[in-house]
């Protein structure tokens, strides 16, 4: 979006049509791996999955998962360690959260996401 302080992250065009569906957070602080969130996306019967590598300050207000305006931005700019990706949505605030990297994932046999390889 145009209006946005920093650019839209190229891993999804026009995120703001689309409405989350469903969510699910990876980890926990004594794990060995890193934490990631699965975001599913839907607009009529397209779904994409993307996966928020580090997630950090994840915040869910009421209203969720009713959003008008989601945006993925690049932020990359800012020079932060470990985050990269800034996730809202610029209505109504129902969700908000950082990450350090974003990849597209395609479901597999079992159900479950794995990210596609590039």
């Amino acid at each position: 979006m145009t209006d946005l302080k920093y650019p839209d992250h190229p891993i999804l065009n026009a995120p703001w049509v689309y409405q989350v569906s469903d969510l699910h957070y990876h980890g926990m602080p004594w794990d060995e791996e890193d934490p990631f969130l699965d975001l599913t996306l839907t607009k009529g019967t397209e779904t994409v999955q993307l996966r928020f590598l580090c997630p950090t300050g994840l915040e869910i207000s009421e209203g969720f998962p009713t959003q008008l305006g989601l945006f993925i931005s690049d932020i990359s700019a800012k020079g932060w360690e470990r985050i990269s990706i800034e996730v809202g949505d610029f209505e109504n605030q129902s969700i908000h959260f950082f990450a350090e990297a974003v990849e597209r994932c395609e479901h597999v046999g079992d159900g479950k996401p794995d990210p596609v390889s590039s």
